[in-house]
């Protein structure tokens, strides 16, 4: 069984909070009733972001803080769906509680289709990579790297009919 810290989890919801938050200002700058043929929206940000993370090849906590830069793609199609695709950039540096300098890497894409009429299906997928690697040591053992895919499908009743959730760390490297 899988262990996933509480510190992964936070990094993982914070990360498509943001990616949420940059689809809902696409989504409200689209906001229009649907037209005879399909309208794209790009958006670009580049926000500070300082994290806390553990990394689970030494057990040090790290506070890594940098930029994360995203790119949002919105379509909306003639039947008033929007279809979104985002992707994110989060690179960092870092200094654990024991002196040892880190820099993070973290690539991800989110998708999502939805219309903005009750009643209509939503599906959601997020996929991450990110790699923490400790500066100066001799060991790769002490990097880390992870991997994420979470899902959602709710139906035209709002019920969660699909929604599945896997964080993998891999082999400390």
């Amino acid at each position: 069984m899988l262990v996933i810290p509480a510190r992964v989890k936070v990094v993982v919801v914070m990360v498509c909070a943001l990616a949420l938050a940059a689809g809902l200002l696409t989504l409200t700058l689209l906001a229009k009733p649907a037209q005879a043929q399909a309208q794209t929206n790009t958006t670009q940000s580049r926000d500070p972001l300082d994290q806390t993370f553990l990394n689970n090849c030494t057990g040090e906590v790290i506070r890594i803080q940098g930029t994360l830069f995203s790119v949002a793609h919105t379509t909306v199609d003639e039947n008033g769906v929007f279809h979104s695709e985002f992707t994110f950039v989060f690179k960092g540096q870092g200094v654990s509680d024991s002196g040892a300098n880190y820099v993070f890497h973290e690539v991800g894409n989110r998708t999502f289709n939805l219309t903005l009429a009750p009643g209509d299906n939503y599906n959601e997928t997020v996929t991450q990579t990110g790699k923490l690697i400790r500066q100066g040591s001799d060991t790769p053992e002490d990097d880390q790297e992870f991997r994420a895919l979470i899902h959602v499908t709710i139906n035209d009743q709002g019920e969660v009919t699909s929604q599945f959730e896997t964080i993998e760390f891999l082999t400390c490297t």
